[in-house]
């Protein structure tokens, strides 16, 4: 029969709750204390219903004097829940629609959004993170001072995200994940509050969370009720109301009459099931008693429904809205994430949108179906899901629903190519996954799953990676789905490694290193003695229990190259970043031989092996990097390049190449440095985000300074200033204020080759002094403020740079100005400024800065006439250095994987004696002495030029040298030129280096001897 009334039947008032609606009056009556209820049952016992009629005692309860304001009812089974911004949202925009005491938490959300699009660092992110939810309670209790507030949250059984086994064996803490951890810490801190959870069945771990995160707090109380089903006297009283109500509203005419004992037996007292049985009578026009027995069952309950449920789902199709029921109930019953009039229409083409419309508005006066006014979407009754799932159904062949499946992934993937809003496309992301799972899981966790959430967890975006892992484990919690995961060659076994590799990487994004090492090695002491190529760990795994050991070795027991490769590249990344470079490097020479002796199977595996080799080779360049390698970390950087191009990372390649341009750079490669940088400026645009191209603009100034072209340096560092400064990125800002003190230093101390005179030095210098004062400021070696940075390194760097400041400052007004006393006063700045960071460089293990620190120390108390201590200074540089990297006769050694940062320390340690000695040609000596002098300057710098040359032969230190040579010897005469062209060759004869760029020099000076050609 047609009817066109568009919602369900229900009873006026609810039926049998009566303990449960005065649990909840006398909880609204307690003004100022929080109460948390937890109600909880199987389903279809009526828990919404519940919480429905809580929603109806709030508006009772409120009054003039004591206010009350109702959440509505927040659904936990809508993914767009399942985030602590989407929970928080559903809260402040029932319980403070005009905003009155969320503002300020609105402001700073908006700008939280704005910041996380523009991928800022993720430790950036989660303080300003764990800022908003405080600024959220703060809003909330101002709130409360004046109101009363009811929260309610149903299908609670959905915030376990994570497989409790893998927690327990990786020892992932329960604060990491988050709407759990959400719900545990935040409500807690809630002020004159009722929070009414409801969910099927009782969750025993969710219950002891609850109880123990609101004992022993002031003010608070909680309890959990269990929802059981009508009792007889209930059940007839539930569907004789239901009837009544029926023929007044002229949906039936009939007189519908059922035992009560009957209703009671085949339905268990169950809602859903009665209003089953309720609109197949009131809408079929027919009788419905056929469907029991003469005699009421004697089997167990539960086993009546049993044996009519088939029958009353067959005539329930049958029934018509103005059209066939059965039309659109399959598709509803395909539609767990929801069906709308487009959707419907994409399925049936021949149906035109209006039909469409008209059908869902027919669906949404059957009880077992969900609809609500701001929900686009009508669902069905999570029972009826679970009914028409039932294969025994017969509803559709699995052939057909995996067709239907395809249909509709391909639909919402359309959808998702014309979309441009971020949230808009994380929710269409969400229904993709959902049926792509269930048309193919194999394919939907490899193609889908994997690579979005390897893109969320690299972003930052904890929501939305909780979202994705929350929806995958959902589908697997389905028996059905396990089956044919596993048919697929997807065990839930693969499914626990995966999940652990993923916590890994999260812990990395947050910064936590030593965590992310810690569960790597809870995982990797259960690998094959094939896989593990060291017995060491870093730090000790705490030990399992034997059951749950038992569990571990079970799930880890792989010969899994793969798994293994992408855990312990990831595990090598860790411990890198904790400063332990030696076994990280170890580590990820180990992936990278277990991935390139294994050929890919198929597609998915081939872009895996792209992936992790291309983060493997990248992860081993920068420990080269730091350690001093640079050649060799170069050759990694280009072996990653490779790979992350094969597998079409742009974000992960950007990040790459912007390293590699910043090291050529370092080598003196500028046309390699140059073009890189264009390639990683060119794809950070591309992917359109804003804090990964401030630290490329920032990589680009910083090229050009090291490639002495400050004033190049200045466009691009500001443009990076002003992005940082609008994303209020401390980090960000220090980094590209330390590359704009370094410019302007060099544009200062061109003053010395008379670029400027000593009025527009000191405006240069002050410019250095007051962004590299500001980038001091803000990295810090302890307890950082929220503006400042922990990062010693970078503290070194700007302490080292101020110093170099000073020291150019002092030059210019020494040999510009003629003012000694100022030169003085800033060489005494600059060597308290190399003091603290030569304090910081030796407390940090920091090496290679240690040296460049002692060399510039030396330099500054040699400027100060102090050469004894100047020469102290110098002999800490030599006696940290192997002797194996010193030049010998016959030439350098060969050194597997050398520290190519030691030859640019020794370089500029023999340019400093080399320039010690040309100063003491300056005071009277005699003519031998001078003879001697000049032979061992000479040889100074012939070692300086070597070891630059052995660094890297476009070496920017190769320019300062060989100029130096110029300046010293071109007031020399003819025959003592001859004397230093003759002392070069010998010297470079001796230790087997070539000769030819001093001798150039000497050339330029000198003039060429008669009958010889000219050199280099």
């Amino acid at each position: 029969m047609t009817n066109s009334t568009h919602y369900a039947l229900r009873t006026p008032t609810i039926i049998g709750r009566d303990a449960e609606v005065r649990v909840v009056q006398d909880a609204l009556a307690n003004w100022g204390q929080t109460h948390v209820l937890y109600f909880y049952g199987p389903g279809g016992i009526g828990k919404t219903r519940l919480l429905e009629r809580i929603g109806e005692i709030a508006e009772q309860f409120d009054t003039h004097e004591h206010p009350i304001r109702w959440s509505k009812i927040i659904d936990l089974y809508l993914s767009v829940t399942h985030s602590n911004s989407g929970i928080e949202k559903a809260i402040y925009t029932a319980v403070d629609p005009d905003q009155d005491y969320f503002a300020h938490y609105w402001n700073l959300r908006t700008s939280f959004e704005h910041l996380r699009h523009e991928h800022i660092d993720a430790q950036r992110l989660e303080m300003l993170r764990v800022q908003l939810t405080a600024e959220f309670v703060k809003a909330f209790n101002a709130l409360t001072e004046k109101v009363r507030v009811v929260l309610t949250f149903d299908t609670v059984e959905l915030v376990q995200y994570e497989n409790d086994i893998i927690q327990m064996i990786c020892q992932v803490p329960a604060e990491a994940i988050a709407v759990k951890a959400w719900l545990l810490e935040t409500l807690p801190q809630l002020n004159n509050t009722v929070i009414v959870f409801a969910g099927r069945p009782k969750n025993n771990r969710l219950d002891a969370d609850l109880g123990a995160a609101f004992a022993d707090k002031r003010r608070r109380r909680y309890a959990a009720y269990e929802l059981a089903g009508f009792n007889e006297a209930e059940t007839a009283r539930y569907f004789q109301e239901i009837i009544a109500l029926a023929k007044r509203e002229d949906r039936t005419h009939q007189t519908i009459e059922i035992e009560p004992a009957k209703l009671y037996a085949y339905t268990d007292g169950r809602p859903i099931r009665l209003a089953l049985l309720i609109d197949l009578a009131v809408y079929s026009g027919a009788d419905i008693g056929d469907l029991f027995s003469v005699e009421l069952p004697d089997h167990p309950t539960g086993k009546g429904w049993q044996d009519i449920a088939p029958r009353v789902i067959a005539r329930i199709q049958k029934l018509e809205t103005g059209y066939p029921m059965y039309d659109t109930l399959r598709y509803m019953a395909l539609t767990r994430q929801g069906l709308d009039a487009e959707l419907l229409h994409a399925l049936e083409p021949g149906w035109s949108l209006d039909q469409c419309q008209q059908r869902l508005n027919g669906m949404r006066h059957f009880t077992f179906v969900k609809s609500r006014p701001d929900w686009p979407r009508i669902y069905l009754h999570d029972e009826m899901y679970d009914l028409l799932d039932d294969p025994k159904m017969g509803f559709m062949p699995i052939a057909d629903r995996v067709s239907k499946w395809q249909q509709i992934a391909h639909f919402y993937q359309d959808q998702l190519r014309g979309t441009v809003d971020e949230e808009a496309q994380q929710n269409l992301k969400i229904d993709v996954l959902h049926y792509r799972l269930r048309a193919d899981p194999r394919r939907g966790f490899e193609v889908y799953f994997s690579r979005w959430d390897e893109e969320a967890i690299k972003a930052a975006l904890v929501g939305f990676d909780m979202r994705l892992r929350d929806e995958f484990l959902r589908f697997f919690q389905q028996p059905d789905a396990t089956r044919r995961a596993e048919h697929d060659g997807l065990s839930q076994s693969m499914v626990d490694r995966d999940s652990a590799v993923r916590w890994i990487k999260r812990h990395i994004i947050r910064g936590d290193n030593q965590k992310a090492a810690q569960i790597a090695e809870a995982i990797l002491q259960f690998a094959p003695t094939t896989i593990r190529v060291s017995s060491t760990f870093a730090q000790s795994a705490s030990p399992l229990e034997p059951a749950l050991a038992a569990k571990a070795r079970t799930i880890f027991a792989t010969g899994d190259v793969y798994f293994w490769a992408h855990l312990i590249t990831y595990y090598a990344e860790a411990l890198i970043y904790s400063g332990n470079e030696s076994l990280g490097q170890q580590e990820l020479s180990n992936a990278i031989t277990l991935l390139t002796a294994k050929a890919p199977a198929d597609e998915h595996q081939t872009w895996w092996r792209q992936r992790i080799l291309g983060r493997a080779y990248n992860d081993r360049a920068y420990a080269h990097w730091v350690s001093g390698r640079y050649n060799t970390a170069l050759a990694d950087y280009r072996h990653a390049v490779r790979y992350l191009r094969q597998a079409d990372l742009k974000d992960e390649l950007a990040d790459t190449i912007n390293n590699e341009a910043y090291l050529y750079a370092v080598m003196g490669r500028q046309y390699n440095a140059d073009s890189l940088i264009e390639d990683a400026l060119n794809l950070r645009r591309e992917l359109n985000l804003r804090f990964p191209l401030a630290m490329s603009l920032t990589t680009q100034a910083a090229i050009h300074a090291l490639l002495g072209r400050p004033d190049e340096a200045i466009h691009p560092a500001e443009e990076a200033r002003r992005i940082a400064n609008e994303l209020g990125n401390p980090r960000a800002k220090g980094l590209v204020m330390l590359t704009l003190g370094q410019a302007y230093r060099m544009q200062g101390d061109r003053a010395k080759r008379g670029s400027y005179d000593i009025k527009s030095a000191n405006e240069l210098f002050a410019k250095a002094e007051g962004a590299l004062e500001e980038a001091r400021k803000i990295f810090v070696t302890v307890n950082p403020r929220d503006d400042q940075v922990e990062e010693p390194l970078r503290c070194w760097q700007a302490l080292n740079e101020l110093a170099d400041t000073y020291t150019d400052w002092a030059f210019a007004l020494e040999s510009i100005a003629k003012s000694q006393d100022e030169a003085q006063a800033k060489r005494i700045r600059a060597i308290e400024f190399q003091r603290q960071a030569a304090d910081i460089a030796v407390r940090f293990k920091l090496e290679r800065q240690a040296l460049d620190t002692y060399d510039d120390l030396a330099q500054t108390y040699a400027d100060s006439g102090d050469l004894s201590t100047a020469q102290n200074w110098l002999a800490r540089v030599e006696s940290t250095i192997p002797p194996e990297y010193r030049l010998q006769p016959g030439g350098f050694r060969d050194i597997v994987e050398p520290i190519d940062e030691y030859w640019l320390a020794l370089g500029k340690l023999h340019l400093q004696k080399a320039i010690w000695t040309a100063k003491q040609l300056g005071t009277p000596v005699t003519g031998s002495e001078k003879d001697r002098l000049l032979e061992n300057m000479m040889t100074d710098f012939v070692f300086s030029v070597a070891y630059f040359e052995k660094f890297s032969d476009v070496a920017p230190r190769l320019r300062e040298t060989l100029a130096a040579v110029h300046r010293r010897i071109r007031s020399l005469k003819g025959e003592r030129l001859d004397q230093m062209r003759d002392v070069v060759k010998v010297v470079c004869s001796k230790h087997g280096v070539k000769p030819d760029r001093l001798l150039l020099v000497i050339d330029d000076v000198a003039g060429l001897r008669e009958g010889e050609g000219a050199h280099g």
